[in-house]
């Protein structure tokens, strides 16, 4: 229906670049040999309502891709900087599991306690065991008591895992503060854009430290610079309308800025998961975009791969006047990319992550070799049902009624014939 060549020729997103100032009728054209009237009016409601919404739109200024970006850094280091190191390392792992392991073995040492009362009755996860009373009593208590005594040092080392890991997540989300902005308190951060102290001037803030500038020193500054209007021209340059301007004396005028751009950051469908692997994501999304939109400007070329946002036709990111270029300019005076304290920050966060994370691992191995132990002990309970007292005899006759009982339970292979493919259970138990 609506295929004509001619609707809207000369109206293009080009054109609107060249000058937002056109009137509608120069704009467009209708075809006139069009007959069907109402054809015509909706040609003409179509592209007088995409004239009306580019109208608006800052042609020649866009960061919407770049803003997502430092956004979704923002938002990770937002959401999660108060978050319970306790709360992030108990979820990466049953810790619980530890104790319960060790209660199980535990509970065999205070079975086989007394050994004067008759049968006792062990439960397993493979049967119910009952033991007679007497010498095949005391030895599996000693083995038993073996195991445990085994277990109660994992267990140990378990809780000792966990305390550093939760001392690593802690740095780290007192880290990601840091990634907003150098203020302590954040109380305020969706009103005041944090960090800029009073010093609304673009010059001292947009451009490298390395150049009298303030450049990647906070996020908060930098988004400030890639978002905040100068005039009419830019005030959509995030992808948001905003109706404050940077040169405005008044407080309002930067806070209002920052409230759009940290309410509409909010509302991003982004992901903000605080692991390392969305971190590193995060970053190098970020990286990608240095230097995407760097401007014609000769004067920009040497330095345009550590700008991010656009400097349109100007030769830097820090001019004052209504068609002022949204950007940051991260690169020092030789060239090289200056420190983005920001981007060092949330990398200090993210290798924390990754040391608590590799601690929690190593707890992960010990739970596996406890649960191996726990089933190995009660495979050899399961079994002790089958084994009598003559057989016990002789099996003492043949170890002399010497060696550990580790090595006895390992050998008497009649316990339980299913674990004699398994090493020494004294070997077992240095695991």
């Amino acid at each position: 229906m609506f295929t004509s060549p001619n609707m809207c020729s000369h109206f293009s997103l080009r054109s609107f670049h060249i000058a937002n100032n056109f009137s509608v009728s120069r704009k467009m054209q209708i075809h006139h040999q069009i007959t069907n009237t109402r054809l015509v009016g909706i040609q003409l409601l179509i592209c007088a309502s995409v004239l009306n919404a580019l109208a608006n739109y800052p042609g020649s200024v866009s960061t919407a891709v770049e803003y997502r970006a430092m956004c979704r850094i923002y938002r990770t280091a937002l959401k999660h900087h108060n978050d319970s190191a306790s709360a992030y390392v108990g979820s990466k792992l049953d810790w619980k599991r530890f104790d319960e392991l060790y209660e199980r073995a535990k509970a065999c040492v205070e079975a086989t306690g007394n050994t004067t009362e008759g049968e006792v009755e062990l439960a397993t996860d493979f049967d119910s065991v009952k033991l007679p009373s007497g010498p095949v009593t005391i030895k599996v208590r000693e083995v038993c008591a073996a195991f445990a005594s085994r277990m109660r040092g994992i267990v140990k080392e378990a809780e000792g895992l966990k305390s550093v890991a939760e001392s690593a997540a802690r740095r780290a989300f007192n880290n990601l503060s840091g990634v907003i902005t150098a203020e302590s308190n954040l109380t305020h951060i969706a009103h005041k854009p944090l960090g800029l102290n009073g010093n609304t001037n673009r010059q001292t803030l947009c451009n490298s430290h390395t150049r009298g500038g303030r450049a990647g020193v906070q996020l908060t500054v930098d988004l400030m610079c890639l978002c905040g209007p100068d005039g009419g021209s830019t005030d959509k340059a995030c992808g948001f309308y905003i109706d404050s301007y940077w040169s405005d004396p008044s407080p309002g005028g930067v806070e209002g800025i920052w409230s759009k751009i940290h309410n509409d950051c909010i509302k991003l469908p982004l992901d903000d998961d605080v692991s390392p692997s969305n971190i590193d994501a995060s970053v190098e999304h970020f990286d990608q975009l240095l230097g995407a939109q760097s401007g014609t400007d000769q004067s920009v070329t040497a330095n345009s791969s550590w700008i991010i946002g656009n400097t349109v036709q100007y030769s830097g990111c820090t001019k004052g006047n209504k068609q002022s270029a949204m950007c940051i300019d991260y690169a020092n005076a030789d060239g090289s990319l200056g420190e983005i304290k920001w981007i060092t920050q949330i990398f200090k966060a993210r290798n924390l992550l990754l040391e608590a994370e590799a601690n929690v691992a190593k707890a992960r191995k010990l739970l596996e070799r406890m649960e191996f132990l726990l089933i190995v002990l009660e495979k050899e309970l399961a079994g002790i049902s089958n084994f009598n007292e003559a057989n016990f005899k002789t099996f003492l006759k043949r170890k002399g009624g010497r060696g550990s009982p580790e090595d006895e339970l390992y050998d008497s292979s009649v316990f339980h014939p299913s674990v004699i493919t398994l090493p020494p259970l004294a070997a077992l138990l240095t695991m």
